[in-house]
């Protein structure tokens, strides 16, 4: 389990490195005899304009682009700029739910070999239950954080580093008796994959991504700040692999495949003197993926 969690913190820094070693690598392609340019456009690949979680990829300019099943919409605001929100988010709005949900991306640079893109996530929903016991009021709340780099062999062969910093959270309080409970989910995930386009209109690629850093907190009015619980409860890790064979048919990116889930270890909580105890023990499962994207 150390040695996955240390490869998932050195894919974050090869990650986080990538956009400043990327312009003295292609300075070094110039002296060799290419072309070099700090504010130059990467490649156009098959996947260009097609944003997703792991890429460095924005929406064209002017243009919406749509993900199914995730229901993830994206605007392309600018050259470098994108702005989406979730259709979930917007369904639980349009049931009476007051929920916003917000993304942000900014692909701050580009070379003729180089991308690299920052990713801010926010998103927020409430409801309030009414009983015969009081009113309890249920907030959930998103936040988020990610860097993709995209390193261009050519415009059929690249390899994209990422990391994200994702935090969950769903809390609770009864306006009667002033109970509570606050549960955080935080994880640091790392990883790469590497695409290569066979044809205009087919390219396999392969994802690996570890988890750096997990965390579950737990937080109630029942539970004093002293006990297990309420100091924290760490998931040691988990990985996922995801293979998939994308499909470019004119204004849609197909994207079938197989994903399989590992867990690494089991979970290591603190306990009141301050020791760390683990559980072990893993699992790994393997489902069929499928997305469908479009752009207009």
């Amino acid at each position: 389990m150390a040695s996955a969690r240390a490869g998932a913190w050195a894919l974050a820094l090869v990650a986080a490195v990538l956009p400043f070693f990327g312009p003295f690598a292609s300075r070094a392609f110039a002296q060799r005899g290419g072309a070099y340019t700090l504010d130059g456009t990467p490649p156009t690949t098959p996947a260009s304009g097609f944003p997703g979680m792991f890429d460095s990829n924005v929406a064209d300019k002017g243009s919406f682009v749509l993900d199914i099943p995730t229901l993830s919409a994206d605007y392309g605001l600018t050259e470098n700029v994108t702005i989406g929100t979730n259709g979930l988010f917007l369904g639980l709005l349009v049931a009476g739910l007051p929920s916003v949900y917000l993304k942000t991306r900014y692909r701050f640079l580009t070379t003729e070999s180089l991308a690299s893109s920052f990713t801010v996530y926010g998103g927020y929903s409430t409801n309030r239950v009414g009983s015969a016991a009081g009113k309890t009021t249920f907030d959930g709340y998103l936040t988020g954080a990610s860097n993709n780099t995209t390193y261009y062999f050519s415009e059929r062969s690249y390899l994209n580093a990422f990391f994200y910093y994702l935090k969950l959270g769903l809390n609770a309080r009864a306006e009667e008796n002033l109970e509570y409970q606050n549960t955080s989910i935080t994880t640091l995930l790392a990883g790469a994959s590497y695409q290569y386009w066979v044809t205009k209109w087919f390219g396999p690629q392969a994802l690996v991504a570890l988890s750096a850093y997990n965390s579950i907190v737990l937080d109630s009015s029942t539970i004093s700040a002293s006990a297990s619980l309420g100091r924290g409860v760490g998931v040691s890790g988990f990985a996922f692999i995801r293979v998939l064979g994308e499909f470019r048919l004119g204004r849609w990116l197909l994207s079938p495949g197989l994903i399989s889930f590992l867990g690494m270890g089991g979970q290591s909580s603190s306990g009141e003197d301050g020791s760390d105890s683990e559980d072990g023990g893993s699992g790994s499962s393997l489902s069929p993926w499928m997305s469908a994207t479009v752009k207009w």
